[in-house]
């Protein structure tokens, strides 16, 4: 998922790392900081400010508290009906040392999945974390906690339809024998 380039310019210690969607991110080695971490984490949080302008709530600045709110959505069976929707707000805090050290990452509302799902997907989130160490993160672990969610919200989706699927087909059965 990550790899290096050695095709730009780079300072010792300073690499580039691509997500599996094609963003380039500057990292640098733990021994080879070009910035303080204060700097580098004040500059997620302004490119965070500005991709999730409505879904984000700075809670504190000292630490860096936050939270951010993931939509999500699931179909309907019923065809021309709404989609159900709904959200899971996320609360992440960046200690001292990040990115270095990952963020402490929770659930906070998430009234729609069950315990289950949230601890699978912070596990997840935790192993992600430590393979990204030296690079800002967040974007990322958001984006892998939506595309869980999309495919839980699928799972959801596909067991209605089957057992709509499977209440028809008990409905003809009934209908044609009577």
């Amino acid at each position: 998922s990550s790899g290096i380039n050695a095709e730009w310019p780079l300072r010792p210690g300073e690499y580039k790392s691509y997500l599996s969607y094609g963003q380039p991110r500057t990292c640098y080695s733990k021994c080879d900081r070009m910035t303080d971490y204060a700097e580098e984490q004040a500059n997620e949080l302004e490119a965070l400010e500005s991709i999730y302008v409505n879904e984000l709530e700075i809670i504190s600045q000292d630490p860096i508290i936050f939270t951010i709110i993931i939509p999500c959505e699931i179909q309907d069976t019923e065809i021309g009906k709404e989609p159900k929707r709904f959200s899971v707000k996320l609360k992440f805090i960046l200690p001292e040392e990040y990115p270095d050290v990952p963020p402490s990452v929770e659930f906070v509302e998430s009234s729609e999945v069950d315990e289950d799902f949230q601890k699978t997907v912070l596990l997840e989130l935790n192993k992600l974390a430590e393979e990204e160490l030296g690079c800002v993160m967040v974007f990322t672990l958001v984006s892998e906690v939506q595309e869980k969610l999309n495919e839980w919200s699928d799972g959801v989706y596909e067991k209605k339809l089957k057992e709509k699927r499977k209440k028809y087909r008990l409905r003809l059965c009934v209908d044609t024998t009577a």
